[in-house]
């Protein structure tokens, strides 16, 4: 997924129509591929479902912790792409850009969803609840992976005031960090009180807000990038990261353990798996220059980069069809193999239609509009 003063995708979150030299790093399109392999990854058919204690459950839930970081750096590259100087100099026609962006292949997408959703629903023989889909559409339940965007829009509203805030008072903007760890925090409280997960609790832009904060401040503070490139040369590295990533396994067997719910545990949004994705951001920073001189031998992960928002909102109705295939060919009785081919598939055809598409309509004015309505470009 690409940026110009804010995107995802070698595109997320914006199909811009001039591309600046850092949008070009192949570094981060590669970043963004395996992101978008993480992502779809996840969206397999999971483990969990065969209970505690059995070889799937506990293979899946290290699996997942391992997968955990995609949002979290996607939502942190929205924010270090972000052009702080343009948007302050018009915060208005900025987030009315971003968002129209986002909100035009985001509702386009719900409608094709809840459009696939309502013949479910008919063909079981259940009623229609039209207040139910509209709200499911507003917050971006029309299909699993949408919320993100919904998060997206309420960051792009928050952008301007972030930057300014930045830029007034480094030290005192500082305390905004505390926002996702206290929300972290009332999500445990909240599980353990409760069994399950609030609603919408992945929607809300504080469960994210740390991660493009972050991105904002190394972009507007100069000396937020020094104290990173600080924990770059201390944390750095795959010792750290393999050690994060051990403390996040640690605190999923504990949270189970303590009775915490199937969603808390797998969820992306943990303190260990912010530690550990927190240390991937570093890792990946620090070995930037080396691995950009490489970068033309993982032109694959680059592709995948540079279509990874068409994928993120097309793999979800390719999942539909290849979960039914394998429910009737019986191979979803064997979960590991299950997993495996299922997002072998999902990678070739969700990849191959977004870069196809592209390949044939990118040839005119009208063709290039609609692959950015659509958020294939």
């Amino acid at each position: 997924m690409q940026f110009e003063c804010n995107n995802l995708n070698g595109k997320i979150d914006t199909m811009p129509t001039k591309i600046s030299p850092i949008q070009k790093d192949q570094f981060w399109q590669i970043i963004r591929g395996i992101c978008i392999l993480a992502v779809m990854l996840i969206h397999c058919p999971s483990g969990i479902a065969y209970g505690a204690g059995t070889f799937e459950f506990t293979t899946h839930l290290v699996i997942r912790q391992v997968i955990n970081f995609p949002v979290a750096i996607f939502i942190f590259l929205s924010g270090y792409f972000v052009n702080s100087d343009k948007c302050i100099a018009n915060p208005v026609g900025y987030i009315f850009r971003r968002v129209k962006r986002l909100v035009v292949p985001f509702l386009l997408w719900s409608v094709f969803y809840t459009g696939i959703n309502i013949a479910r629903n008919l063909s079981n023989g259940q009623e229609i609840d039209g207040v139910n889909i509209l709200l499911k559409i507003l917050v971006g339940k029309a299909s699993t992976p949408l919320y993100y965007i919904v998060v997206l829009m309420q960051l792009t509203l928050l952008t301007p005031i972030l930057i300014r805030l930045i830029r007034k008072s480094s030290r005192g903007s500082l305390l905004l960090y505390g926002l996702t760890p206290l929300w972290i925090l009332g999500l445990y409280l909240y599980n353990l009180v409760n069994g399950a997960l609030p609603m919408l609790y992945e929607t809300f832009f504080p469960a994210w807000f740390c991660f493009y904060y972050l991105g904002l401040r190394i972009k507007a503070d100069p000396a937020c990038v020094r104290r990173v490139k600080t924990a770059q040369r201390y944390f750095g590295n795959p010792i750290a990261v393999l050690t994060a990533l051990g403390i996040a396994i640690a605190e999923a067997f504990l949270l189970l353990g303590l009775g915490c719910s199937n969603d808390l545990i797998t969820s992306q949004i943990k303190f260990g798996t912010f530690l550990y994705t927190f240390m991937l951001i570093l890792w990946v920073r620090q070995i930037h220059a080396k691995a950009t001189r490489n970068a033309e031998k993982l032109g694959f992960l680059k592709r995948l980069g540079d279509d990874s928002y068409g994928i993120y909102y097309i793999h979800w109705f390719f999942l539909i069809f290849i979960q039914k295939l394998f429910d009737i060919l019986g191979i979803s009785k064997m979960w590991l193999l299950h997993y495996i081919l299922t997002w072998i598939l999902l990678v070739g055809i969700s990849f191959s239609v977004v870069h196809f598409v592209n390949h044939i309509f990118a040839k005119n004015k009208f063709g290039l509009q609609l692959l950015s309505w659509i958020g294939f470009r």
